[in-house]
């Protein structure tokens, strides 16, 4: 469906077809309740990594691997209303590992991180307002996006993407790591959109 049939629906209409869709997720195994960024970012690591995800009333880790090793997994969306990269809080240590997911709007991969316990014990990381940017610098913190079949965008090409919705931004909240986007950056950036669009070069 395309954004101009969603908006020709009602209301009811709309909520209808949510429920349908979260019934067709929790079939297929992708979601247990109603949290679909979280549940989705478990699921997808668990394939991935060939994890077992365990009950939804284990405390302190969402999975295991075939050698007993427990995995905290955190999952973070980004959208055009809301950039900010900061992962739910930590409050149960009872793993062994922290898999943390950034996703796009469209639920694509953006990055993701695995940190050991004790690389994430012995940091300042304030565990209660953990930021993904932060993570990803902590020592120890290894980028498994490959296997995610993520290649990782230039700062310049996700400024692109995202310049249509975002005249000015912090491309850090964006970009782990990123650069500080000025306004005349930002609008560059636009430029470079609709060259990139007309077939321009840049």
């Amino acid at each position: 469906m395309t954004r101009a049939d969603w908006n020709n629906l009602t209301t009811p209409e709309i909520f209808e077809q949510y429920n349908l869709l979260v019934s067709v997720l929790r079939e297929k195994g992708v979601i247990r309740t109603q949290n679909i960024v979280g549940e989705y970012g478990e699921w997808l690591v668990s394939q991935k990594l060939k994890l077992k995800l365990v009950k939804n009333s284990s405390k302190g880790f969402d999975a295991v691997d075939t050698s007993g090793k427990k995995y905290q997994i955190k999952t973070r969306r980004l959208t055009a209303e809301n950039t900010s990269d900061q992962l739910s809080s930590i409050n149960n240590l009872d793993f062994d590992y922290l898999i943390a997911v950034l996703l796009r709007e469209d639920f694509s991969v953006q990055e993701v991180r695995k940190v050991p316990f004790d690389s994430l014990k012995s940091s300042s990381l304030n565990l209660q307002k953990i930021l993904f940017r932060q993570l990803a610098a902590t020592d120890g913190a290894e980028n498994i996006s490959s296997l995610f079949n993520v290649s990782l965008p230039r700062m310049e090409s996700m400024a692109d993407s995202l310049a249509e919705y975002i005249g000015v931004f912090d491309s850090s909240k964006i970009i782990p790591g990123g650069l500080n986007l000025s306004k005349n950056t930002g609008q560059k950036a636009k430029e470079l959109m609709v060259a990139r669009h007309r077939g321009g070069k840049r």
